[in-house]
């Protein structure tokens, strides 16, 4: 997986959609996004990177926007050009 793709999809949960299918669809599908299911699905993958139309189409579906000075974008959307650092301080989860 890449960065990107690793990015998405955490942000795609987060935002809601426990799958791929639910998020493309309930955004709309190919009349949102411009792609097929399965174009969106190699995105997430890591198989494809997306063109800049395509990724404004899945900013919009996350609900993820520009700063409102357009210099740079809003803290979760940044994400999605970062790759998942493990936290450093983390605590161990409770079973």
């Amino acid at each position: 997986m890449s960065a990107f793709s690793e990015a998405l999809l955490a942000l795609r949960r987060e935002a809601g959609f426990p799958s791929a299918y639910r998020f493309y669809h309930r955004n709309g599908g190919r009349r949102h996004f411009g792609f097929t299911y399965v174009h969106y699905l190699r995105l997430e993958k890591g198989a494809k990177a997306p063109r800049a139309e395509a990724f404004g189409a899945i900013l919009k579906a996350l609900r993820l926007a520009p700063a409102a000075d357009g210099a740079a974008l809003t803290q979760p959307t940044a994400r999605l050009g970062q790759a998942r650092r493990p936290k450093e301080n983390a605590r161990p989860k409770r079973g």
